[in-house]
């Protein structure tokens, strides 16, 4: 995982490809790939039982027909919300999936899979979502992905060889993140798009300091050929064919 060189771009689907599925579901990742996304990208949380399970907010209101927060229920009951029909009836009964199973379904992928983990109940959770990981046999060409440091630090210290990546969303800690990311290699940065976009020379000294940079969620292609032009090849997507079009055509290629 070396430092941006302005050379092809990865393309990554933001929770899949959430256009045209369910945001974290199995038809969600299964789409990404299927539109030319080398890469992907997934939340986990992990349940009352300690399955690691892909989904995005504390609790399950926002994109299941249940109620409740995700560490009070067993997979088996997330397993049974209804995790499509707030997208669309043709994805009606689909459910949160575990991480084991999406894990199933991209390892195909023949890029990056960024596993963002949002939120630990116990230190053991870590030890549970790298078991699964390796259990796949794609913990090489994984990245697990936080906003929060101290779950990054707890998943280095069980292996010191896997790819960690700090997710940053505010301004104020994008110099304590890089001097972090520098110290911990391999590690990369992942800030919000417009914490690049804002401050070009800020982005552009990372890039010359071999700061690997990944980015999220740009959905608008000026905003894409900014970054690139800036040395930002790693670009986190909800409009994952467009992206992957443009990147293949007029972007510098596709990795």
């Amino acid at each position: 995982m070396g430092a941006d060189d302005g050379g092809p771009i990865e393309v990554i689907g933001h929770r899949g490809a959430p256009r045209v599925a369910p945001e974290n579901t199995l038809p969600s990742l299964t789409a990404a790939l299927a539109a030319g996304a080398p890469s992907v990208e997934w939340d986990v949380r992990v349940s009352r039982c300690g399955t690691p399970v892909v989904i995005h907010d504390a609790s399950v209101e926002r994109t299941t027909d249940g109620e409740g927060r995700v560490e009070d229920l067993t997979a088996r009951e997330l397993a049974d919300l209804d995790a499509g029909s707030w997208f669309s009836t043709r994805f009606t009964s689909t459910a949160v999936p575990t991480l084991a199973e999406a894990l199933e379904v991209v390892r195909g992928a023949p890029g990056i899979l960024y596993c963002e983990v949002k939120a630990v109940r116990e230190p053991d959770d870590a030890g549970r979502i790298v078991q699964e990981v390796r259990k796949a046999g794609v913990l090489g060409r994984t990245v697990i992905i936080s906003l929060v440091p101290e779950i990054l630090d707890q998943v280095r210290a069980l292996d010191p060889e896997i790819r960690i990546g700090w997710v940053v969303d505010e301004n104020d800690a994008m110099e304590e993140a890089g001097a972090w990311v520098r110290s911990r290699s391999p590690a990369l940065l992942d800030p919000r798009a417009d914490l690049l976009l804002n401050d070009p020379e800020r982005t552009r000294r990372l890039v010359a300091q071999g700061v690997p940079l990944v980015t999220w969620t740009v959905d608008d292609l000026s905003q894409a050929r900014a970054l690139v032009q800036m040395g930002v090849t790693r670009i986190t997507t909800n409009e994952v064919s467009e992206m992957v079009a443009w990147a293949r055509d007029d972007g510098g290629g596709l990795r």
